[in-house]
């Protein structure tokens, strides 16, 4: 597995990128808009279900089982929300470089949009993502088999996981485009731990992290939530899983992000998570 390194020597540093990054995506995201369909995305909720419609020179044509027309129109709708937001995005970011405080932002027009498509149950990673990094994201991988009964929550784009917190962080990267791939299977070197939990030297030990995101390096960035350190036979896993990580040399607050339920106490401390440790590395 390819670890990503930490690049930023200050936080000056990192939000001087993301400065660069705001402006690259701006650029980005208005050459694709020329492309996208002309016309826009109309959603119909009715009591037998949701229903989306192309509205284009004063017709309204039916749209919900044309898949690529549908998302098409619901990523153009999205691109030019947040386009038209960038100015205050960057606004806001010189603010933190000039008076060196971090300010929680209220939930943005982009935000707003993807979380009501994500409750019409629109798949928000084909939405925010491009499409490799959307392939990436929902192609085949070798995954955790353990427990499939516990798998009980879904995230907008319909990804099953085991609590609510975890929905919670997967509806907030699918929400900022950063795609992710949920318990995806790696191999450790653990010789290192010979004589704890029966380790030989030379040997490898599976683990399944609960997020692995592609960065724009092709490295990756691995999230574990760590929601029961109540039991101790959770934390004694835990505790060694995490050696593990850390021997391979996954890097705390950079390759190896960890939280607990305190720290998604509320959407905004989430939110900083995921703009201060993972926005910068992704595309």
């Amino acid at each position: 597995m390819k670890i990503m390194k930490p690049e930023f020597d200050t936080f000056h540093d990192l939000l001087d990128y993301l400065v660069c990054i705001e402006l690259r995506k701006k650029k980005l995201w208005e050459e694709e808009i020329k492309r996208l369909p002309k016309g826009s995305l109309f959603c119909c909720e009715r009591s037998d279900g949701v229903f989306y419609y192309h509205c284009f020179n004063g017709r309204k044509v039916g749209i919900t089982r044309d898949l690529d027309m549908l998302y098409a129109l619901a990523r153009k709708k999205y691109l030019k929300t947040i386009t038209s937001a960038q100015k205050n995005n960057i606004k806001r970011i010189c603010n933190i470089l000039r008076t060196g405080k971090y300010i929680n932002s209220p939930m943005s027009e982009g935000e707003q949009l993807l979380h009501y498509y994500g409750k019409l149950g629109l798949d928000i990673l084909r939405i925010t993502c491009n499409k490799k990094q959307y392939q990436w994201a929902k192609g085949n991988f070798s995954k955790n088999q353990k427990y499939p009964e516990q798998l009980v929550f879904k995230t907008y784009s319909g990804i099953k996981v085991r609590s609510k917190s975890e929905k919670d962080i997967g509806n907030a990267l699918e929400v900022n485009g950063i795609p992710y791939r949920y318990e995806q299977e790696i191999k450790l070197d653990i010789g290192w731990m010979k004589g704890v939990s029966g380790g030989t030297m030379g040997a490898y030990k599976t683990y399944y992290p609960d997020f692995t995101i592609l960065t724009f390096t092709g490295e990756y960035i691995i999230w574990e939530h760590l929601g029961r350190v109540d039991l101790p036979d959770y934390r004694a896993h835990n505790m060694e899983k995490i050696a593990a990580y850390r021997q391979s040399g996954l890097v705390f607050d950079h390759s190896l992000i960890l939280t607990f339920e305190h720290d998604l106490r509320s959407k905004s401390s989430l939110a900083r998570i995921i703009e201060t440790r993972i926005l910068p590395y992704v595309d």
